[in-house]
């Protein structure tokens, strides 16, 4: 039983935050260095528009790719904080 202080069960830290969608991975969770590419600049064109001032990615590629290392550093240099998990898969 949620406790009884009046907020919803489903509350969280930021209550009023809205959540935008990017997918750029298909049904096997499979997707492309492009596809990438393509969701990170949809964010930047459309970051005034719904107000995306976080993206928080889980990331896993065989190698470095140095554009996807500069599309991130354009996401950030736009001005939106970029959260990224660690350790999926790659070098390390």
């Amino acid at each position: 039983m949620p406790p009884s202080d009046g907020f919803s069960a489903w509350t969280g830290v930021a209550p009023q935050s809205k959540l935008v969608g990017v997918k750029i991975l298909d049904s096997t969770g499979s997707g492309t260095t492009t596809d990438f590419l393509n969701g990170i600049e949809w964010i930047i064109t459309n970051k005034i528009t719904y107000h995306i001032t976080v993206a928080s990615m889980s990331l896993g590629f065989d190698e470095e790719e140095p554009l996807v290392d500069l599309a991130v550093l354009n996401l950030v240099n736009s001005g939106i904080t970029v959260v990224d998990s660690a350790g999926n898969s790659g070098s390390g």
